[in-house]
């Protein structure tokens, strides 16, 4: 397995045990005022931002993408990127959980975007989500979206490695 094909199986099996099990009040996830939390809402048009100009075709052609579905939710891990370890068995270990109330597949979408966005990866990786468009624009324009409310941004809010995506994913 590849690790992204490893991270997505741990984001996985970690949302199959939450929704497995039984919990209370999601409020405290809804409620998060974070920079990652707002951007979410955003995405699924829950929040209205002001976002800078040079982003707006970007954001136009990732909500192009975008699909009504009714895919149940369930609490996901956000940010599996980084946050998923191989044991000495090969099992899945998921780290520092950061929880959403989204569709289980958002979770590997973000995971195919982060290798898109700052691993390097290739085309290739779009096929661990295949024929989800809509997972893939939403977790390129969370990240976008989540970066452009940086105070010091990570990548510099650098619309590049956006623009880049768009070429390798033909869009």
């Amino acid at each position: 397995r590849s690790q992204p094909e490893l991270v997505i199986e741990g984001g996985e099996r970690l949302a199959d045990a939450i929704t497995a099990t039984k919990i209370g009040d999601l409020g405290p996830v809804k409620a998060r005022t974070d920079r990652w939390a707002v951007a979410d809402r955003y995405v699924w048009n829950e929040e209205h931002l002001e976002l800078s100009s040079q982003a707006s075709e970007l954001i136009a052609t990732f909500r192009s993408k975008f699909e009504t579905n009714n895919d149940p939710v369930c609490i996901i891990h956000g940010d599996l990127t980084g946050n998923v370890f191989a044991n000495s068995f090969s099992t899945p270990v998921v780290l520092d959980f950061s929880p959403y109330t989204r569709p289980k597949r958002i979770a590997s979408a973000i995971v195919v975007a982060d290798n898109l966005l700052w691993h390097g990866a290739g085309s290739e990786v779009a096929d661990l989500v295949s024929g989800d468009d809509d997972g893939l624009a939403r977790a390129l324009l969370f990240r976008l979206v989540a970066e452009q409310l940086a105070r010091a941004p990570r990548h510099f809010a650098n619309l590049s490695n956006y623009e880049r995506v768009l070429d390798i994913l033909d869009w």
